[in-house]
This record gives structure tokens, sequence and C-alpha cells, in this order.
């Protein structure tokens, strides 16, 4: 897997939340910490996409969003512009219980020219996703023409989906995005719920 580098982004304005979520104590540590924690164990090159230098506590290198206010299609594109390898696997980092079982799987079906992306309940899901660097080019034109959807980008794309319908259904909290308050309260109550299982 040396052609695959791994960058998470952290640079939302986190709206929902009301502070940067990346950085909001889940479980008794950051959030994107969850992630870091188990993506570290794949062995490969790992970055953060951030505009907080608090970001770089974390021992991982971080950098800023070349084109700024452009969303996750921006950080995209920063990314591949950033990576020396040919794939980037493009993570968020508000999905803390996403396993490495699934990141696996999609690194698994890697290939030349094609966007590997997961499928959930018929939708697509752009994040964990691999994105090979030669894609830098075309992003750049969608920015510059204000085309930020992300999800448009992917279906104008050559790109395979991968289905985890089963994977949902026997594990949902592992695609459990943490957006608000809300989505916090939830995550710890699935833990405790869980603990009382065991």
């Amino acid at each position: 897997m040396d052609d695959l580098s791994i960058y998470i982004l952290a640079g939302g304005k986190s709206r929902r939340m009301g502070q940067d979520k990346g950085l909001i104590d889940l479980l008794g540590k950051p959030m994107i910490k969850h992630m870091l924690d188990r993506v570290s164990k794949l062995n490969l090159p790992i970055k953060i996409v951030a505009h907080h230098d608090q970001y770089k506590q974390f021992g991982f290198p971080v950098i800023k969003d070349l084109i700024p206010e452009k969303g996750p299609l921006g950080g995209l594109y920063t990314s591949l512009c950033d990576a020396v390898s040919k794939f980037v696997l493009l993570m968020s980092c508000d999905m803390p219980f996403l396993s490495l079982e699934v990141i696996k799987a999609l690194i698994a079906q890697k290939k030349d020219n094609s966007i590997i992306i997961s499928e959930l309940h018929n939708n697509i899901l752009p994040f964990p996703g691999i994105y090979p660097a030669n894609l830098r080019q075309i992003i750049h034109l969608h920015l510059q023409n204000e085309r930020l959807k992300f999800q448009q980008f992917i279906l104008s794309t050559a790109h395979l989906k991968i289905n985890l319908d089963e994977e949902y259904q026997n594990q949902p909290e592992i695609f459990q995005n943490i957006n608000s308050p809300q989505d916090k309260e939830k995550a710890t109550a699935w833990r405790d719920n869980r603990l009382k299982k065991n």
C-alpha cells in the first residue's frame, strides 16, 4: 500500500456543533483522536487538513486548504495536491467509530483512475473514499466554477461503489456522524448501552 496516503478533513465550520468538532471531547478524548488511533494501525502516511494549529498536538502534519471556503471538495483538492502517492484515502474526522474492516474493504478495491467509495441505502458516502491523484485538474476546474457538491462530482467521474448495507445492519454505529451536541449524546448512550451488554 505504498501508493496510498491518508488525509483526514477537520477544517469544517462545525456550525451545528458550535465549536470545532474534531477537537470536542468524545468518550474521553478529542473526536479526531478516535480516527487517528484507528488508521495509525494501517502504517500509512497520515496528514490532517485543518485551519487550527491545535491539531498539531496529535503529532501528525497539519496542512491548510490551498483554496479556502470550498468545503470538502476543496479539502480533497488540497490533499491530492499535497500527496506524493498515487492515491489518497480521504476521511472525515466526524466518523469516530468507523471500523478498520470497512476501510480495508475500500483499499482492497483500489485500481487505476477510479474513485472507490461506499454505498449505504442507495446513497454514496464520499468518506471514507479512495481518490486517484490524477483528479487534481478536474477538481480545480470544479472549484473555479463553484461546482462544490461532492456527490455530484463523484457521479460525474469514474467510480466504484462498495455496498455496505450488511455492515450497517450488523453495526450501525460505525457509520454515525457526530455533527451536533445531539449526535454526541447518542454516541455516549450507545457506548453506555454496549458496556451494559458486555
